[in-house]
C-alpha cells in the first residue's frame, strides 16, 4: 500500500525531553513521540508496510498504523489553513510591511547584547529601576502642563511609533541572538492606535527559556527607553519638552504594563503559554468554561490535548481569573460609554451658550472624536456578540448539547 505521507510537505523535530514539533504550512504543532516516529520514518518510506516495518514496535501492525495515520494525521495535514500572518492580523484596520527582513537584521543589530547570557539579571535590574523611576516621581509623570498641552500629546501620538518599532526590535535582536533567520515588521491600525507586529512563529523550535526571553525583549527595549527618557528629563531645562517626556514615559509604562496582562494575546500570554507548556493556552481556558455550561459528544476528540495535574490546576485558576477580568473590563467599558453619553448629551445642550474660540473648537473636536471611539466600541462589541450568538448556534448543530 501507497505511502501517502510522502505527499506531503512538512517538517518534524525533536526538542528533547519528549517534546516534538510538526512544522505543516507554516504552522507547529506539539505531537507524541509516537506520531514524530511515524512521520519521520515516513519520508524515506515508499510503502506503508516499509514504514511499519522501520517503525519495529512490539504489537505495532499494518493496521493500527493506518488507523493512527487516518485519524490522528491526515486530519492535520487536510485541515484549511489560511495566511498566518493574515489571521494574526484580521482585526486591523489596515496593514502592510514596514520593514524588510535585511532592514530589521540591520536595525535590531545593537540591541543583541541585552540578549545574552546575564539577560534575566539585565531584565531584573531593568525591571527595578524602571519600578523605582514610576513610583518615585509619580506626581510629575501624572503633572499637566496646561499650555500647548494638546500639542503635547500630537507629538508623543508620533513618538509612539517610534517606541513600537523598538519594541518590534528588540524581538529580532532576541531571536537572531539565537540564531533565528529575522523577519520583516508589520505595521497597522486598531482603532486609531497604530500597531507593530512581527512573525515569531519559528520561535517554538527553541527551548522554553530561549522562547520567554524573546517574548521578554520588547518590554525590555521599552524599560530602556524609560531609563534614556529619565535621564533626558534631568537635563532639558524648557517646560515643554519636559511634558513631552513625561507623557512619553507615561504612555510607554502603560503599553508595558498591558503588554504583561496574560489575558490578551500580548507578550505576557506567550510568555505564560511558555512557562505552563501549554500551547493555545486561550483555546484551552475557553474549552474549561465551555464544560462548565455545555456537554460535548461522548467520543473522544482527535488530538485533545493531554496535560498533567499540575497543568491542569494551573488552566482552572488561570480560567477563573480571566473571567473575573472580562468581567472587570466589560463594566469599565460599559461605564465609560454610559459616563461619555451623559457628558455628550450636557455639552450639546450647552452649545448654544458657548462661545466661539480657539478652546470651544477644541472641546467639540474632544468631544467627536470620543463621540466616535464610543461608537467604533459598541459596534465592535455588538459585532462580538451577534458572532458568539452564531458560533454557538453552529456547536448545538455539531454534537454540543447544552446541560438540562
Amino acid at each position: 500500500m501507497e505511502n501517502i505521507l510522502r505527499n506531503y510537505d512538512y517538517e518534524v523535530k525533536s526538542m528533547g525531553n519528549s517534546e516534538h514539533l510538526l512544522l505543516y504550512k507554516e504552522k507547529y504543532f506539539r505531537i507524541g513521540s509516537t506520531i514524530y516516529n511515524i512521520l519521520k520514518k515516513a519520508k524515506v518510506s515508499k510503502t506503508i508496510e516499509d514504514l511499519a516495518y522501520e517503525i519495529d514496535i512490539k504489537e505495532f501492525t499494518t493496521s493500527k498504523l493506518i488507523e493512527i495515520i487516518n485519524n490522528n494525521i491526515i486530519p492535520i495535514f487536510n485541515k484549511e489553513y489560511g495566511n498566518t500572518q493574515n489571521q494574526f492580523i484580521k482585526n486591523y484596520w489596515w496593514t502592510g510591511e514596514l520593514l524588510a527582513s535585511k532592514y530589521t537584521t540591520y536595525l535590531a543589530r545593537p540591541f543583541k547584547f541585552f540578549f545574552r547570557e546575564l539577560f534575566p539579571y539585565v531584565f531584573i535590574v531593568l525591571l527595578v529601576l524602571n519600578a523605582f523611576i514610576f513610583f518615585g516621581n509619580t506626581n510629575t509623570i501624572f503633572s499637566n502642563t496646561q499650555n500647548c498641552e494638546i500639542l503635547q500629546i500630537i507629538i508623543v501620538y508620533f513618538l509612539l511609533f517610534i517606541i513600537l518599532l523598538i519594541h518590534e526590535l528588540g524581538h529580532i535582536a532576541a531571536s537572531a541572538s539565537e540564531n533565528l533567520s529575522p523577519k520583516s515588521i508589520g505595521f497597522g491600525f486598531y482603532f486609531f492606535m497604530p500597531m507593530m507586529f512581527v512573525n515569531l512563529t519559528d520561535a517554538w523550535v527553541l527551548s522554553k527559556s530561549a522562547r520567554v526571553k524573546i517574548n521578554l525583549a520588547g518590554i525590555t527595549m521599552q524599560m530602556v527607553i524609560n531609563m534614556v527618557l529619565y535621564i533626558c528629563l534631568l537635563f532639558v531645562p524648557n517646560i515643554f519638552i519636559i511634558g513631552i517626556i513625561n507623557k512619553l514615559m507615561l504612555v510607554n509604562t502603560i503599553i508595558i504594563l498591558l503588554n504583561l496582562i496574560p489575558f490578551f494575546k500580548f507578550d505576557g500570554y506567550w510568555i505564560l503559554s511558555d512557562l505552563s507548556r501549554i500551547p493555545n493556552l486561550l483555546i484551552e481556558s475557553n474549552k474549561r468554561v465551555m464544560s462548565y455550561f455545555v456537554k460535548r459528544s461522548p467520543f473522544k476528540p482527535i488530538n485533545e490535548l493531554s496535560i498533567s495535574q499540575t497543568q491542569n490546576i494551573f488552566l482552572t485558576i488561570y480560567t477563573a481569573l480571566r473571567l473575573v477580568f472580562l468581567v472587570m473590563m466589560i463594566t469599565v467599558v460599559f461605564m465609560f460609554i454610559i459616563y461619555n453619553i451623559i457628558k455628550s448629551s450636557y455639552f450639546i445642550m450647552s452649545l448654544s451658550d458657548m462661545e466661539l474660540s480657539v478652546n470651544s473648537v477644541i472641546d467639540i473636536l474632544k468631544h467627536i472624536v470620543l463621540f466616535v471611539f464610543v461608537f467604533i466600541i459598541c459596534k465592535k462589541y455588538i459585532l462580538a456578540i451577534y458572532q458568539l450568538i452564531r458560533k454557538k448556534q453552529k456547536n448545538k448543530s455539531n454534537g454540543y448539547q447544552f446541560v438540562k
